[in-house]
């Protein structure tokens, strides 16, 4: 009897288990027939659904197999209603900045995880690979936007755990007071552990969606009104954390700058970033609500290039406005980082002058901090200034350091800078300084320069104490063999009659000078610091500061017009 009741018991079950495959079987073949018109008819509404209506979503033909959880799509399109957009915003509802409008002709999708999308409102995938995607992303800022409403959605995740765009072409479009254009075009994007949440406030140490990743893109272009940059082959690797994304071997360039109106190339950068290492980064803000937060930005080893030709710049081109502050207040982005370190990192730049003359510099191992740097009004409220604290070596000899104070409140651009620069050899300057004077330093060895200048956009005056000592200078502007010899007939009448061949003379006082200068508006604020500091080298060295005057013209208080040299007064020629 027992026995009889065992067997039906496990009849019972058996029949059971399997009604329930038969049930199970019956629902996939259903599914399988069925799959087209359920998601024809419900994942443009779950796409409407789920961004308020912002979206609209189409494809052309799918194939789907749900026993083995692959999904193939072509033609998929997801596009911004415009209109919905402006009517939220007229009933003050939260929209995103950036509206996006995707295409894919071909879409891979591996490893669906149905059972999540019911439990956790969340869609997850193994792999996804999209062929020829154009992505274009429309950013317009509007100052009443912020994060979006906390709400609850039918679905508030997508992942997956590899996302890979074959030959993309995506494209940032930013309308603003100053619009720019940016490409990505061809190559291929890999990312890993990519998520899209709905939730802004959540994933914020990610970069491009993503935990990890690669990009070997064919192309990526900046527009601007006056310019064009143009990156060939970039190339960028990153990792993340929960507090940080870190940025690995990064090259960018060259970076040819070019003039619209005549296809000059005015300016070439380069960019080498080992390693950069982001804290406290929101990539969903940055994307969403336009907003660059880091609170702490570390860059090591890096290395930038810049070769400027002076032959294609406009000589009338009014740059009153593009002091480092000005310019940070003019970036179409709200931006904050509170400390960025650069560490033993390299700067050189090469000008090519309006001769077609080249000269170089360097900087080597800088090291340093920047504060604040922000264009934000709550920011600036708390603090008004932007500290900037640098060492190196200029041609990795010479001794640097400079402290900079960046008035970020008002449009002044208000700056003071100390500093100094030591142990400075006649034969590490020469190359350069007689591509832009007319004389030509054959011998000196500079000791120390300190000092310290102020000013703002309109004036700037500057406090200096030069120590050096075996000064010779060659007159250059008389065409002689022998001009730029350092015991030739022009040398021994300079060196006689117009300079101190050292500071302090023998048995005198240490000399310190003084400088003031009017803005010259054509010029930027590179050149103020260095017009400040070459005066003050000629006014320490110059016996007769009369000489000064006549050659170069007289220094000018705040209110005045700069005063042009005599080279300029009487031939009409440019300063160099």
């Amino acid at each position: 009897m027992a026995a009889q009741k065992k067997h039906k018991v496990l009849r019972v079950i058996l029949i059971t288990f399997l009604l329930l495959i038969a049930g199970f079987l019956g629902f996939t073949l259903w599914l399988s027939y069925s799959y087209k018109s359920i998601v024809a008819d419900r994942m443009p509404k779950m796409v409407k659904k789920a961004t308020d209506g912002i979206y609209r979503f189409s494809y052309g033909t799918i194939d789907l197999s749900v026993a083995n959880g692959t999904l193939t799509m072509t033609d998929v399109k997801l596009w911004p209603d415009t209109a919905r957009a402006r009517i939220l915003r007229a009933q003050h509802k939260k929209v995103p900045n950036t509206l996006m409008t995707i295409t894919i002709p071909r879409l891979e999708v591996t490893g669906i995880n149905w059972g999540n999308i019911t439990g956790s409102g969340a869609i997850n995938f193994d792999t996804v690979v999209a062929y020829n995607v154009k992505w274009l992303l429309s950013n317009k800022p509007y100052p009443k936007d912020s994060l979006p409403e906390a709400k609850e959605r039918l679905i508030n995740k997508i992942t997956t755990k590899t996302l890979i765009l074959k030959e993309p072409d995506v494209t940032y479009i930013h309308h603003g007071r100053s619009s720019f254009t940016y490409y990505m075009k061809g190559g291929t994007i890999t990312v890993n552990n990519w998520a899209y949440n709905f939730d802004q406030l959540k994933d914020t140490c990610t970069f491009l969606y993503a935990h990890s990743g690669s990009l070997r893109l064919n192309s990526f272009i900046i527009k601007k009104r006056k310019a064009t940059y143009t990156v060939r082959k970039p190339v960028l690797d990153f990792t993340t954390t929960s507090n940080s994304v870190t940025l690995k071997n990064v090259i960018i360039g060259p970076v040819p700058k070019t003039d619209p109106a005549t296809g000059n190339e005015k300016e070439v950068h380069h960019y080498r970033f080992p390693e950069i290492v982001l804290q406290g980064f929101n990539w969903n803000k940055l994307i969403g609500n336009n907003l660059l937060a880091v609170g702490e930005l570390n860059a090591r080893n890096a290395v930038v290039e810049v070769k400027h030709d002076q032959r294609y710049d406009d000589p009338n081109e009014n740059k009153v406005g593009s002091y480092p502050q000005q310019l940070l207040k003019e970036v179409e982005m709200k931006m904050y980082i509170g400390k960025f370190k650069p560490s033993n990192s390299t700067y050189k730049a090469t000008t090519i002058t309006r001769k077609g003359d080249e000269a170089k510099m360097a900087f080597t191992g800088i090291n340093g901090t920047i504060h604040n740097a922000t264009n934000m009004p709550a920011y600036i409220a708390r603090n008004k200034n932007c500290s900037v604290r640098l060492t190196g070596r200029f041609l990795g000899k010479s001794e640097v350091a400079a402290n900079f104070r960046f008035l970020l409140a008002g449009r002044s651009g208000r700056f003071v800078v100390n500093g100094y620069i030591k142990d400075l050899n006649g034969e590490d300057v020469t190359p350069q300084t007689k591509k832009f004077t007319p004389v030509a330093v054959s011998h000196f060895h500079l000791k120390k320069m300190d000092f310290r200048i102020e000013g703002d956009e309109m004036h700037t005056k500057g406090n200096f104490t030069v120590l050096y000592d075996g000064l010779k200078i060659s007159l250059l502007k008389f065409d002689s063999k022998n001009r730029s010899g350092a015991n030739g007939p022009f040398a021994f009448i300079a060196n006689a009659t117009m300079i101190y061949p050292s500071n302090p003379m023998p048995g005198k006082d240490v000399r310190s000078v003084a400088t003031s200068f009017a803005r010259d508006t054509t010029k930027g604020f590179v050149n103020q610091l260095w017009a400040s500091m070459f005066r003050a080298a000629e006014k320490t060295a110059t016996r007769n500061q009369d000489v000064i005057t006549l050659i170069n013209g007289r220094e000018t208080e705040k209110g005045e017009q700069p005063k042009k040299g005599l080279l300029k007064r009487l031939f009409g020629k440019k300063d160099r």
